[in-house]
């Protein structure tokens, strides 16, 4: 599956074809609520493992790289040489990706799209048109066709009289 994303710049990005669409719940501070779908792509060990190393690699060549550098070596080497193992295993430690996310703003109606980042949830992001504050949490696999689906309380009997 091919998923496009447009940034906020204006550019179109593409996912990828790994990623899993997941149903989320938008939330407002003002207690409005919309729905939209955020793309994911979750990382098996091999992959944490990859990712991981090149950061550690790229901390400690920067760390080498920094060592001719005058007066700044004294900072620089010492940060890329710790950095490296906490990035190494905070990328361990990180099981999912964000590939990007398409959502509606509930305040202004508004489409809003979110780029690649790691995984948490709930996720938080601000509306590019009016600046609400957003909360993005998975829908239950159970509750995502009830939610789209009116007639489903209609049928249980909840529906309006």
């Amino acid at each position: 599956m091919r998923v496009m994303w447009e940034t906020g710049m204006g550019e179109a990005g593409e996912l990828g074809s790994e990623g899993d669409s997941v149903a989320v719940s938008v939330l407002e501070r003002e207690g409005r609520t919309a729905t939209g779908t955020v793309s994911m792509r979750t990382l098996d060990k091999p992959a944490r493992t990859k990712r991981a190393t090149m950061a550690l690699v790229l901390c400690w060549g920067l760390a080498l790289v920094s060592l001719p550098i005058m007066f700044l070596h004294f900072f620089l080497v010492p940060l890329f040489a710790i950095l490296g193992p906490i990035l190494f295993v905070m990328r361990m430690k990180q099981e999912s990706t964000v590939l990007g996310a398409k959502v509606e703003c509930p305040a202004c109606g508004e489409p809003n799209t979110l780029g690649k980042q790691a995984a948490g949830w709930p996720l938080l992001a601000s509306c590019e048109s009016c600046r609400a504050r957003l909360t993005i949490t998975p829908l239950d696999p159970d509750e995502a066709p009830a939610a789209e689906s009116p007639s489903a309380s209609d049928a249980s009997g909840g529906g309006a009289v």
